[in-house]
């Protein structure tokens, strides 16, 4: 239903009109009111191969937890999630820390569970999410396995100090290891990916100067992956962003065939821009996702609030989550 005091609506789901000038009926979530028995992927490791299985539990707070290489992983996603494209339909988070999951965290994992319908969602990290919007995703999103590895503490002899640094090394051992798409849980992805599965490796330019790392779509055992990784052999602690942005973007210089690099379409608007984000409304119809960049911004938003917030990241949670960008009526 749309606002009858508005003429000339933009139709449900229209991501072309900017005016924000109608309001749509929004459904009602409650995180609280489901059923406790949920489904859930469950390994199944034989003697050869492994599957995935579907089973049902009451346990709202837990799922399947493996190892990083355990040895049956490799053959449950050959088994479960080949395709006829180089990149395979996987989706991969780091979680490092013991902490509980936030709304645009919750936000991340849905949009991809809704518009990429990825065959499993690994979260790689060392201690598994909580907190109520923890326990309503795994209510919601039945396909997320938990892959228990404990942080990198070194790389080419050099210690890693930042658990962002551990976690940059961690996305990309992660895609040798599995292939797949990364995502940062600040990332929300707004279209398919699947035009760009077909390339053996992408990522998109964050400024004219670097690539982002915050998607990486990645063919297992990349031959632009493996260059990267040995890039890492000059690593220094001290340089913030340079071999997890700056050094790819040289790197698709010297390798052009390599890789395939999108125009900011992972990353508009940029970190220079956040106002755009959460003061106005930017038009992201071109974009494959946008980063919310939640390191700049300390607001604390929910199910509620982001029903009549009327700036991007508004309209991207309305998007998610109702199928529409547009306010919703009081």
């Amino acid at each position: 239903m749309v606002n009858p005091a508005v003429a000339n609506c933009p139709k449900k789901g229209d991501i072309l009109d900017w005016t924000m000038k109608c309001k749509f009926m929004c459904k009602a979530i409650d995180m609280t009111s489901a059923s406790p028995q949920r489904v859930q992927l469950a390994p199944a490791c034989g003697p050869a191969k492994g599957y995935l299985i579907k089973e049902v539990t009451h346990i709202t707070d837990s799922i399947p937890l493996l190892q990083f290489r355990h040895r049956c992983i490799k053959s449950f996603l050959r088994h479960n999630c080949s395709s006829q494209y180089p990149v395979p339909n996987i989706i991969h988070y780091v979680w490092y820390g013991m902490r509980p999951l936030r709304f645009y965290h919750f936000l991340s994992v849905y949009s991809v569970f809704k518009v990429q319908k990825p065959c499993v969602i690994l979260i790689h990290g060392d201690f598994m999410p909580s907190g109520e919007y923890w326990n309503f995703l795994l209510k919601i999103v039945p396909n997320i396995l938990f892959i228990q590895q404990i942080p990198p503490v070194e790389i080419a002899n050099r210690t890693i100090r930042h658990v962002e640094h551990k976690a940059d090394i961690t996305r990309l051992m992660v895609l040798k290891e599995y292939g797949g798409i990364y995502m940062d849980t600040d990332e929300i992805l707004l279209r398919t990916l699947d035009p760009l599965r077909r390339h053996n490796f992408t990522l998109s330019k964050a400024f004219n100067f670097n690539l982002s790392n915050g998607l990486i779509l990645s063919a297992r055992n990349a031959s632009f992956l493996n260059i990267w990784i040995k890039a890492y052999d000059t690593y220094d602690p001290n340089k913030w962003g340079y071999h997890s942005t700056i050094m790819p973007a040289k790197l698709s210089k010297i390798y052009p065939d390599l890789i395939h690099v999108e125009n900011k379409t992972f990353v508009r608007p940029d970190a220079g821009h956040t106002k755009d984000l959460f003061q106005n409304n930017f038009d992201w119809s071109k974009n494959y996702a946008i980063h919310l960049f939640m390191r700049y911004y300390k607001q604390v938003y929910s199910m509620i609030s982001i029903r009549t917030l009327n700036c991007t990241m508004g309209a991207v949670a309305r998007f998610v989550l109702f199928g529409h960008k547009e306010l919703c009526i009081e």
